[in-house]
């Protein structure tokens, strides 16, 4: 069995404050023998890798023996550009696809004839610098909770990212469905490799802290009481 507690478009602040209410939620003395973090792409700012470092050291207290798995992916838009010498600076595929006011499904021959076009006339596609950062802090924090990385397949060199476009949703950021069993297939394989616990001990929330959180966010249903001249909730959808 498995439990997805992913919060889209979030970072890692929701589960370094609300780990307790969030596991709560899926099973308040469920045991957890594999666990799958991913947030490679939250690794620069500061404020997102402390708040990472907390939730892990809490998912670590509460699962000791969890093999905690660490994805690294990638992605189309952001992470590969060119350098542009007359504005002098990056831009990425998103931008350069916007140009002349045209702008091509990432997925279709016109893009991919649009973009060796490109590298006939010169452009140097790379990888963004960044990927150096996300890397190194990706690697301590692995060692940090004694986790595993694996990586989404990618191509060495960013100027070949076109056969590996199956793997990337439309918009060229979220994972397509081979995407996700490419993922799949490595996460069976570090496991298979690397081994479970037999008896996953469960820690105490004594030691991992305990939080109360409450979201109203999805059904407008808040169990707080609330008052005041003019104090309401106010669906915005």
């Amino acid at each position: 069995n498995a439990v997805n507690l992913a919060i889209r478009a979030a970072g890692p602040g929701a589960p370094a404050m609300c780990m307790k209410t969030m596991l709560e939620s899926a099973g308040p003395d469920a045991i957890y023998d594999v666990i799958t973090i991913e947030y490679y792409h939250r690794m620069l700012d500061e404020v997102d890798i402390d708040a990472l470092y907390t939730a892990l050291q809490r998912l670590r207290k509460r699962f000791p023996d969890a093999l905690i798995v660490f994805i690294r992916d990638w992605y189309i838009v952001g992470m590969i550009g060119y350098v542009d010498n007359v504005k002098r600076g990056w831009v990425d595929t998103e931008e350069w696809n916007k140009k002349y006011r045209v702008e091509l499904p990432i997925h279709s021959d016109a893009y991919a004839n649009k973009f060796l076009q490109s590298v006939q006339n010169g452009f140097e596609w790379t990888w963004s610098t960044q990927e150096q950062m996300r890397d190194s802090v990706l690697i301590q924090m692995a060692a940090s909770v004694g986790g595993q990385i694996i990586s989404l397949t990618r191509p060495e060199n960013a100027v070949d990212f076109l056969d590996y476009r199956k793997y990337l949703a439309p918009d060229g950021h979220h994972l397509s469905l081979e995407g996700h069993k490419d993922i799949a297939r490595r996460v069976a394989s570090i496991v298979n490799t690397v081994g479970i616990h037999p008896n996953p001990r469960l820690g105490s929330w004594d030691d991992a802290g305990h939080d109360v959180c409450i979201s109203w966010f999805n059904t407008g249903e808040c169990p707080l009481k609330f008052q005041g001249k003019g104090v309401e909730m106010d669906n915005w959808f």
